[in-house]
This record gives structure tokens, sequence and C-alpha cells, in this order.
């Protein structure tokens, strides 16, 4: 994965981006440039990044405040006569309830979860419509270039767009319930495509150039950032925090059945219970329960498998492109990438 990933630069949002990509292809910069579809991303992502935010916000306080206090209950047997320590659990009762009742909000209402899949789905449907578009009219593009003249590809492309927000935009929700409920290979295309015979020739070259560049060179590095494996803290990749969260969960279940033996050893040589050390196997037991708690709910080892099989698929369609010999070939990999990252997305949701 190169230095500097951003997200979504494939879709030149950023004016740097595209006046370094329009340095180097600008004869099909009226393409790859879609003013149009940025006003419908922009506000979708930022709406999404939002809603994962609040999600994941308070599923984490949630799992944080029920360990905390329990944890805390586990030194009940051996500090319950201190004043101090009445106040501490008092504390830690407030707060277990209210771990418990953000818990269960978010299970019966699923609010910020459900706007953070809805506005994801959105956002990756606008990303197919421009990728698909640049794809399936790909010989429309050249000839534009050639000719110098996008004026009919750009009234075909508004057109499009409004069809689009009209199919997709409007009726999201429906649309994503519809997909997740039952996958309907009709849906994968949202453009028709065009059957014009593609020019063997140095524009058509470079064009296709250029979309591989944005589009399928991009989601590799994409998954590559995905599936980073290196150690950081925080993680910054499925893979580092499913590395992380099984590897907390190990240690604390090695440290609970040493401190058992321990403790078994202390009861047989003293004949009395060891309070401390069972307290605090009682505070492993919970680390190892919350681990796993936000294990299912970040679901990072599915994402995981997902991620490399999408990787896997990606860079079998890399190796095609690079060894295609005609224009078409080069047009059928791309055709496939976005069935492929379609398919991507609704793993994603599911």
């Amino acid at each position: 994965m190169p230095a500097g990933f951003k997200h979504n630069t494939d879709l030149l949002l950023d004016a740097g981006d595209r006046e370094a990509f329009g340095a180097r292809y600008s004869q099909f910069m009226f393409a790859f440039d879609d003013a149009g579809l940025r006003t419908l991303f922009e506000p979708a992502d930022a709406q999404a990044t939002r809603a994962k935010r609040r999600s994941r916000r308070a599923g984490v306080l949630a799992v944080g405040l029920v360990t905390v206090s329990l944890m805390v209950g586990a030194f009940s047997t051996i500090f319950i006569g201190e004043p101090w320590f009445r106040i501490l659990v008092a504390i830690a009762a407030a707060g277990a309830v209210a771990g418990m009742l953000i818990g269960w909000a978010g299970i019966l209402s699923a609010g910020a979860r459900d706007e953070w899949l809805r506005q994801r789905y959105l956002c990756e449907r606008i990303r197919q419509l421009h990728f698909q578009t640049l794809a399936q009219w790909a010989p429309m593009i050249v000839d534009a270039a050639r000719r110098n003249d996008p004026s009919k590809f750009l009234a075909t492309r508004l057109a499009r767009t409004e069809k689009f927000r009209n199919r997709i935009v409007n009726p999201s929700a429906v649309k994503l319930t519809h997909l997740l409920s039952e996958r309907d290979h009709d849906d994968v295309w949202l453009v028709d495509g065009d059957d014009t015979p593609l020019a063997e020739d140095e524009l058509a070259s470079k064009y296709f150039e250029a979309l591989e560049e944005l589009r399928l060179r991009h989601q590799v590095n994409f998954t590559s950032l995905q599936l980073l494996s290196f150690w950081t803290f925080p993680p910054k990749s499925p893979l580092q925090t499913a590395r992380f969260l099984t590897g907390a969960g190990a240690f604390s279940a090695l440290l609970l059945l040493t401190l058992g033996v321990v403790g078994l050893v202390i009861d047989a040589a003293t004949a009395r219970l060891a309070s401390l050390s069972h307290a605090v196997m009682v505070c492993l037991a919970v680390i190892l329960l919350a681990v796993r708690a936000l294990e299912e709910g970040f679901q990072v080892h599915s994402d995981v498998g997902r991620y490399r099989i999408y990787d896997a698929s990606l860079r079998r369609l890399s190796d095609r492109f690079q060894n295609a010999r005609s224009n078409a070939e080069r047009r059928a990999v791309l055709v496939e990438l976005e069935e492929t990252c379609f398919d991507e997305m609704v793993g994603f949701l599911r």
C-alpha cells in the first residue's frame, strides 16, 4: 500500500487531486470530474461517518461502564466495610445501570447503526454509478475526447444522475432493505452498456490506464489498508483490531488460569480463601466477556475474512488487466470489477 493513502481520492473530491489527475489525463477530465455526483456524495459520506462514530462510541461506552462496574463489585468481599468503598460501589452501580440503558437503547432502536448503513449504501452506490458510467460508456467518452466535444456525453450523464436520484437516493432506505433481504443481480448495474467497438489506439489505451488507476488500483490500496497487520495502537485496520482483541482475550485467559492455580495453592496451604486472587480472577473473567462483546459488536473477524476474499479477487483482476492485449479485454476486466465491488458492498452491509 502506498504511503499517504486517502479515502475517496478515486472520486477526485479535493481540488488538489483533480489538479494532479488532470495534469496527466486532461483530455478525459470532463468524464472523471463529476461535480454533480460530488454534491450527492459529500453530505452522505459526512452523515455516514458521524453515524458510525455515534454507534461505536455508544457500544464501547456501554461495555466499558458495565465492565468497570463489575470489576469494582468483585472487590466487595474485601472492602465492603470501608466507607469510601460504599461510595465507590454506588458510583459503580450507577455506571452499570447507565451502561445497561445505553446497550438496550442501542439494541432496541439501532438508529445510529441503521443511519450509518443507509448512508454508506448510498455512498457506495454513488461511487458505483460513477465508475460503471466510465466503464460502460467508454466508447462514448473516448470518442468525445477524440473530437474534443463532450456535450453529448455531459447531457446524457446529467439525465443519468437525475434518474439515479429518483431510483436510489430518494428511496435509499427501501432499496437497502430489499438489497439485504434478497440479492438481485439486475440491481448491480445503474447504467446501460455501450456496445460500440473500441478503437485500439493510444488515446483509448490511455483512457483505460486512467480508469485502472482511479478504480482498480485504488480498491487494491484500500484493501491493503484494511489488512494492515503490523502492530500499532490504537489499531487502524480490522486486522489490527482483531489481533489486538484476540491478544487481549488470550492474555486475560492466561492470567485467569494462572491466578486460579495460585489461588488453589494458597487455599490448600493456608486453609483460607485467597480473597484478593479470587477478586482479580473475577475481574479477568469480566474482561474476557468485554473483549468478546467488542469482537461481536465490531465484527472484525468477519470483516477480515471478507476483505481477504475481496483482496484476492482484486489482485486476480489486476493481473488480468496488466496482461490484457486489447482495450476490449481491459474494458471486460473493469466491467467485472464493478460486479465484484457490488458483491463486496452487499457483504459489508449484511
